[in-house]
Protein backbone atom coordinates (compact mmCIF):
# COMPACT_ATOMS: atom_id res chain seq x y z
CA UNK A 1 0.00 0.00 0.00
CA UNK A 2 1.54 3.34 -1.08
CA UNK A 3 1.37 6.41 0.77
CA UNK A 4 -1.47 8.09 -1.26
CA UNK A 5 -3.29 5.22 -0.19
CA UNK A 6 -2.82 5.32 3.22
CA UNK A 7 -3.66 9.14 3.05
CA UNK A 8 -7.28 8.14 1.73
CA UNK A 9 -7.58 5.15 3.43
CA UNK A 10 -6.73 7.06 7.01
CA UNK A 11 -7.44 10.82 6.41
CA UNK A 12 -5.07 13.54 5.93
CA UNK A 13 -5.67 14.95 9.16
CA UNK A 14 -4.99 11.35 11.04
CA UNK A 15 -1.90 10.33 8.40
CA UNK A 16 1.73 10.45 9.69
CA UNK A 17 4.52 9.35 7.50
CA UNK A 18 5.83 5.44 8.51
CA UNK A 19 2.32 4.54 10.83
CA UNK A 20 2.45 0.69 11.74
CA UNK A 21 -0.38 -1.27 10.67
CA UNK A 22 -2.36 -0.87 14.28
CA UNK A 23 -2.22 2.84 14.19
CA UNK A 24 -3.62 2.62 10.30
CA UNK A 25 -6.27 0.51 11.98
CA UNK A 26 -6.55 2.87 14.64
CA UNK A 27 -7.05 5.67 12.37
CA UNK A 28 -9.20 3.80 9.55
CA UNK A 29 -11.41 3.39 12.94
CA UNK A 30 -11.14 7.37 13.89
CA UNK A 31 -12.00 8.25 10.30
CA UNK A 32 -14.85 6.16 9.44
CA UNK A 33 -16.68 6.91 12.85
CA UNK A 34 -15.65 10.97 12.31
CA UNK A 35 -17.06 11.03 9.04
CA UNK A 36 -20.20 8.88 9.87
CA UNK A 37 -20.92 11.00 13.03
CA UNK A 38 -20.26 14.41 11.26
CA UNK A 39 -22.76 13.28 8.34
CA UNK A 40 -25.49 11.87 10.98
CA UNK A 41 -25.52 15.64 12.64
CA UNK A 42 -25.58 17.09 9.62
CA UNK A 43 -28.18 15.30 8.60
CA UNK A 44 -30.64 15.39 11.76
CA UNK A 45 -29.63 19.49 11.66
CA UNK A 46 -30.39 19.83 8.37
CA UNK A 47 -33.90 18.27 8.71
CA UNK A 48 -34.75 20.23 12.05
CA UNK A 49 -35.89 16.89 13.92
CA UNK A 50 -35.31 14.50 16.94
CA UNK A 51 -33.34 11.59 16.30
CA UNK A 52 -35.84 8.58 16.25
CA UNK A 53 -34.95 5.04 16.92
CA UNK A 54 -35.12 3.96 13.46
CA UNK A 55 -32.71 6.84 12.14
CA UNK A 56 -30.13 6.06 14.93
CA UNK A 57 -30.54 2.17 14.23
CA UNK A 58 -30.13 2.84 9.96
CA UNK A 59 -27.46 5.06 10.79
CA UNK A 60 -25.54 2.73 13.17
CA UNK A 61 -25.94 0.01 10.91
CA UNK A 62 -24.53 2.36 7.78
CA UNK A 63 -21.64 3.46 9.88
CA UNK A 64 -20.67 0.11 10.91
CA UNK A 65 -20.96 -1.08 7.03
CA UNK A 66 -18.08 1.50 6.50
CA UNK A 67 -15.77 0.91 9.10
CA UNK A 68 -16.32 -3.23 8.42
CA UNK A 69 -15.46 -2.26 4.87
CA UNK A 70 -12.51 0.29 5.47
CA UNK A 71 -11.28 -2.74 7.78
CA UNK A 72 -11.96 -5.00 5.05
CA UNK A 73 -10.23 -3.21 2.45
CA UNK A 74 -7.18 -2.53 5.31
CA UNK A 75 -6.38 -6.10 5.62
CA UNK A 76 -6.15 -6.71 2.06
CA UNK A 77 -3.66 -4.47 1.57
CA UNK A 78 -1.61 -5.16 4.98
CA UNK A 79 1.58 -7.79 4.77
CA UNK A 80 1.28 -10.99 6.96
CA UNK A 81 3.71 -9.72 9.71
CA UNK A 82 1.54 -6.21 9.77
CA UNK A 83 -1.93 -8.31 10.20
CA UNK A 84 -0.44 -10.29 13.17
CA UNK A 85 0.83 -6.94 14.47
CA UNK A 86 -2.71 -5.59 14.26
CA UNK A 87 -4.07 -8.59 15.83
CA UNK A 88 -1.32 -8.81 18.39
CA UNK A 89 -2.61 -4.80 19.65
CA UNK A 90 -5.96 -5.69 19.38
CA UNK A 91 -5.48 -9.05 21.56
CA UNK A 92 -3.22 -6.40 24.14
CA UNK A 93 -6.43 -4.24 24.66
CA UNK A 94 -8.46 -6.38 24.96
CA UNK A 95 -6.38 -8.09 28.24
CA UNK A 96 -6.34 -4.40 29.65
CA UNK A 97 -9.76 -4.02 29.26
CA UNK A 98 -10.82 -6.96 31.10
CA UNK A 99 -7.64 -6.41 33.88
CA UNK A 100 -9.16 -2.71 34.54
CA UNK A 101 -12.75 -4.71 34.61
CA UNK A 102 -10.73 -6.93 37.19
CA UNK A 103 -9.49 -4.69 38.92
CA UNK A 104 -12.98 -2.91 39.27
CA UNK A 105 -14.69 -6.07 40.15
CA UNK A 106 -12.20 -6.43 42.58
CA UNK A 107 -12.30 -3.64 44.72
CA UNK A 108 -16.14 -3.44 44.34
CA UNK A 109 -15.98 -6.75 45.94
CA UNK A 110 -13.03 -6.02 48.80
CA UNK A 111 -15.25 -2.62 49.81
CA UNK A 112 -18.40 -4.54 50.25
CA UNK A 113 -16.33 -7.32 52.11
CA UNK A 114 -14.84 -4.49 54.68
CA UNK A 115 -18.28 -2.84 54.93
CA UNK A 116 -19.53 -6.63 56.09
CA UNK A 117 -17.06 -6.56 58.06
CA UNK A 118 -17.36 -3.56 60.07
CA UNK A 119 -20.69 -3.62 60.32
CA UNK A 120 -20.30 -4.30 63.89
CA UNK A 121 -18.20 -1.51 64.71
CA UNK A 122 -20.70 1.06 62.84
CA UNK A 123 -23.30 -0.24 64.94
CA UNK A 124 -21.15 0.00 68.02
CA UNK A 125 -19.88 3.47 67.28
CA UNK A 126 -23.60 4.12 66.45
CA UNK A 127 -22.75 5.46 63.29
CA UNK A 128 -26.13 7.65 62.53
CA UNK A 129 -27.71 7.82 58.97
CA UNK A 130 -25.60 11.73 58.37
CA UNK A 131 -22.27 9.99 59.48
CA UNK A 132 -22.36 7.20 56.88
CA UNK A 133 -20.64 9.19 54.34
CA UNK A 134 -18.37 9.30 56.82
CA UNK A 135 -17.39 5.84 57.39
CA UNK A 136 -18.17 4.99 53.71
CA UNK A 137 -14.72 7.27 52.87
CA UNK A 138 -13.39 5.63 55.31
CA UNK A 139 -14.21 2.40 54.24
CA UNK A 140 -12.87 3.33 50.83
CA UNK A 141 -9.73 4.55 52.29
CA UNK A 142 -8.83 1.21 54.19
CA UNK A 143 -10.49 -1.00 50.93
CA UNK A 144 -7.58 -2.01 47.88
CA UNK A 145 -7.46 -4.90 44.94
CA UNK A 146 -6.25 -6.77 47.56
CA UNK A 147 -8.23 -8.99 49.26
CA UNK A 148 -6.23 -10.18 52.19
CA UNK A 149 -4.66 -6.87 53.18
CA UNK A 150 -8.48 -5.24 52.98
CA UNK A 151 -9.86 -7.78 54.97
CA UNK A 152 -6.83 -7.86 57.74
CA UNK A 153 -7.11 -4.35 57.69
CA UNK A 154 -11.25 -4.20 58.47
CA UNK A 155 -10.95 -7.24 61.22
CA UNK A 156 -8.76 -5.18 63.36
CA UNK A 157 -10.21 -2.21 63.21
CA UNK A 158 -13.21 -3.75 64.08
CA UNK A 159 -11.77 -5.61 66.99
CA UNK A 160 -10.15 -2.35 67.76
CA UNK A 161 -13.65 -0.76 68.08
CA UNK A 162 -15.21 -3.67 69.91
CA UNK A 163 -12.23 -3.74 72.83
CA UNK A 164 -12.74 -0.15 72.82
CA UNK A 165 -16.26 0.13 73.13
CA UNK A 166 -16.07 -3.35 76.02
CA UNK A 167 -14.02 -1.97 77.73
CA UNK A 168 -15.98 1.33 77.86
CA UNK A 169 -18.69 -0.75 79.25
CA UNK A 170 -16.76 -2.61 81.78
CA UNK A 171 -15.22 1.00 82.89
CA UNK A 172 -18.98 2.88 83.22
CA UNK A 173 -20.24 0.12 84.77
CA UNK A 174 -17.46 -0.04 87.57
CA UNK A 175 -17.82 3.61 87.73
CA UNK A 176 -21.70 2.81 88.75
CA UNK A 177 -20.67 0.21 91.21
CA UNK A 178 -18.01 2.64 92.95
CA UNK A 179 -21.07 5.56 93.19
CA UNK A 180 -23.52 2.97 94.59
CA UNK A 181 -21.27 0.69 96.63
Amino acid sequence: MNEEEIKALVGEANYKQGMTAAEISAAVTANAAATAAAEAEKTLLASGKYLNKDMAEANTKKIQKELDDAKAKLQSTMTDEEKQAAIDAEAQKRIDELEAELKVSKLAGNKSKAETLMSEAKGLAGITEKETKDFEAFIDHITSDDNERTEKTAKSINDLVKKAYEKGVADATRGKLRRHG
